[in-house]
Formats: C-alpha cells, sequence, structure tokens
C-alpha cells in the first residue's frame, strides 16, 4: 500500500505557532502532530509513504528521518517503507499536492491529512473484498459548513462530495483519510479536475476530484472513526491533548519506559517526602521533593519537580522543572521547559518554554516562549515574550 501525507497547508489558523514551523511538527502530550498520526498507522504495511511539504517542509523531513533512524526505522510502531518527499511550491490546495505525485499513484492507496488525530479499525477496509473501489473515513457534526461532507445513495455508497456546503445538505463530514484501491484512478481525476480548473476559495480540494472518480463509475463507502480530534485551530490542539493525555493511561500504556517508577511501594521508597495517588509513571533520575504527584501524572527523565502539586492529566518532559506550582488537569510541559511559581491548566509548554509567576489555561507556549505575570490564556510564538 502507497501513504500518501499531503503536508503543504500554511496552517495560518494557528498562528502565531507556525510562523516559524509547520503545524504538523507542533508538539502535544509528548510527540509531534504528525507522530500522533503515524502512531495511528502502526501495523499497516506501507509498501511507500510519500509526504509533501511546503517550502517549508525541511524541517518535517529532518524531523522524520531522525525519528525513524532513533528508532530502528520506525516512529512508535510506523514504518514507512521506502519514504519520498516532494515539495508544494505553493499552497493550492489538496488535489494539487496530490497532482505532485500523481504519476506514482498506483494500486492500494490511502491518503492522510496529518493536521487531525483519529482512532479507526483498518481491518473494517484494508484488504477487504467488500466489491467497493474505497473508503472514505466520516463522522457527523453539528455543523458541517467547515468541511468537506458526503452525501449518500440508498445503499450505503457516496453519491457525491461537496466541500464546506453553505447549506445543510449533509452532515456527514470527511475526515481528512481516504483509501483507495486503484490510485491511478484517483490521479487521473485529479488530473481532470485541474483540467477544469474546479477551484474553491483558490484551492483545489479532493473532494471535487472524489466526485469525478465517482461519476466515472467508482463505488466508494464510507468507514466510521472512534475518535476524531482536529488540530487546526488552537482550541482543538487543547481538545487533543486531552484526549491524548487522557487515552493513554486509559489503553494501560502509561507513559516511560521499563525502568520507570510505578508501584506505589517503589515510588514512596524513592521519594520518601512525596505523596503519590496512582497511576503515575517517574523515570528513576527524575528528581522530586515535597510534592503531591497524581493521578495519571508522568515524569520524565532528569526532571525536577519541588513543592508542588501534578495532576490529574500531566505529562512532564525530560530535563523539565516544576517549581512551588499546581500543574494540571491537561498539562504537558516539553523538554527543557520551567513552570515556576505557576498554576497551569489545559497548558502546552513547548520546549525550553518558561511560565514564571503566572496562572494560565487553555494556552499554548511555542518553545523557547516565556510568559511572567497573570494572565488568563495565551498564544505564544517561537522565542515571543509576554510580561503581565
Amino acid at each position: 500500500m502507497h501513504l500518501v501525507l499531503p503536508l503543504g497547508g500554511r496552517g495560518t489558523r494557528l498562528l502565531p505557532h507556525t510562523r516559524t514551523r509547520p503545524k504538523a511538527l507542533l508538539r502535544l502530550a509528548g510527540d509531534t502532530v504528525l507522530g500522533h498520526v503515524l502512531a495511528r498507522l502502526a501495523g499497516l504495511r506501507f509498501e511507500r509513504t510519500t509526504v509533501v511539504v511546503s517550502p517549508d517542509g525541511g524541517a518535517v523531513e529532518d524531523w522524520l528521518r531522525q525519528s525513524l533512524a532513533l528508532g530502528g526505522g520506525a516512529h512508535r510502531g510506523f514504518r514507512p517503507g521506502a519514504l519520498d518527499v516532494v515539495l508544494q511550491p505553493e499552497p493550492l490546495g489538496q488535489s494539487q499536492a496530490l497532482a505532485l505525485v500523481a504519476d506514482g499513484l498506483i494500486g492500494e492507496t490511502l491518503i492522510v491529512f496529518a493536521d487531525t488525530l483519529f482512532e479507526v479499525d483498518w481491518s473494517d477496509v484494508v484488504g477487504q473484498t467488500d466489491g467497493l473501489d474505497g473508503h472514505l473515513f466520516v463522522q457527523r457534526v453539528p455543523d458541517p459548513s467547515a468541511y468537506g461532507v458526503a452525501l449518500l445513495r440508498e445503499d450505503g455508497t457516496v453519491a457525491s462530495l461537496i466541500e464546506k456546503p453553505t447549506e445543510p445538505v449533509s452532515d456527514l463530514a470527511l475526515l481528512g483519510v481516504y483509501h483507495l484501491r486503484d490510485g491511478a484512478a484517483l490521479a487521473d481525476a485529479v488530473r481532470a479536475q485541474l483540467d477544469r480548473g474546479t477551484t474553491l476559495g483558490g484551492e483545489a480540494y479532493l473532494a471535487d476530484a472524489l466526485t469525478l472518480l465517482i461519476q466515472g463509475g467508482a463505488r466508494l463507502g464510507t468507514a466510521p472513526v472512534g475518535v476524531w480530534e482536529d488540530c487546526g485551530r488552537p482550541a482543538e490542539v487543547i481538545s487533543a491533548q486531552r484526549y491524548l493525555l487522557s487515552s493513554a493511561w486509559d489503553a494501560g500504556q502509561a507513559p516511560g519506559g521499563p525502568d520507570w517508577l510505578r508501584e506505589p511501594s517503589a515510588l514512596a521508597a524513592a521519594y520518601p517526602n512525596c505523596s503519590f495517588l496512582p497511576p503515575v509513571a517517574v523515570a528513576p533520575d527524575a528528581a522530586l521533593s515535597g510534592s503531591v504527584i497524581g493521578p495519571r501524572a508522568a515524569i520524565g527523565p532528569g526532571a525536577r519537580v519541588a513543592s508542588s502539586v501534578l495532576g490529574p492529566e500531566v505529562l512532564v518532559e525530560p530535563g523539565a522543572v516544576v517549581e512551588n506550582s499546581l500543574v494540571g488537569p491537561f498539562v504537558s510541559l516539553g523538554a527543557g521547559s520551567r513552570g515556576l511559581s505557576a498554576r497551569l491548566s489545559d497548558v502546552i509548554l513547548g520546549v525550553g518554554a518558561e511560565v514564571r509567576e503566572a496562572g494560565l489555561e487553555a494556552s499554548i507556549l511555542s518553545p523557547g516562549a516565556k510568559a511572567r505575570g497573570q494572565a488568563a490564556r495565551l498564544g505564544l510564538g517561537e522565542g515571543e515574550t509576554w510580561d503581565g
């Protein structure tokens, strides 16, 4: 199977966090958005993976190749097969991105737009002989005007697709995950769409190409998703982090390695002046003192926590420092970040970010950002500062 990851969008809805880095590399809950997406493709066998990037996408390629190298050719179970990176010079839409790789769209193809997190049962579609030419992953939404939507026939197959409908024709929104059994047929439909000049707001959307494919006789079905967390806007990223921090523990896959301390007796012996509310996972070289930790708190290697309360749903990455702070619920502190005399809830701190003498909620601080003083909610780009 051929995996295509179109990552050439501007990410303007995530400014200022995308001012200096692609949105796929926004980090939350211990991994980048792209990394979390790839983890959801673990177990599928890909002969080839093609990543379409914007002109600033060199960082995406660097991250991906470095991550795969560190993981022995895999990232959290995902293996790409042969890996290609293709430049999309201008953000002219989804179909234009696919047109750049159209000659390589042959055989079974999976297209995943990596700004959304999902949980699906791949066995429902991959390798099935259900007489369909492909599957579109969908979910019903209360307001479909921001999405592509599917209109169905009586037999449940897709009759047509409409991008960002102005009238309430369907509430069945497209997730951004498309499974096609004949990639070459999709390539032909994309070329035909671009020849016709079918666009919306100057962008060519895949929904129109798929509609041409259907009009040519392709039978496409829909497949449900168990979880859908969009990551297109800051508030959606915060919601996605809530899901990620919770689901790791719910699935019995607590963060950390095999040597991390998890048993209450082991934690109490290692840190006698701390109190723990299980489940908790702590790297053996973390320094903890005078703190209440948990439940559902994970503290990484070299991190330091003193005179603080952490939990629930908190992730402290390697080398981060927390002092005299109240952290949680739903907070991730990136490597080397610092929370000093802070109150944090629903907060993402990037690598090396710092919050000092501040109370924040529903906030994202990109790498190296610094905030001090009273604030309710902040969104700081890389290296930006705020002093209240």
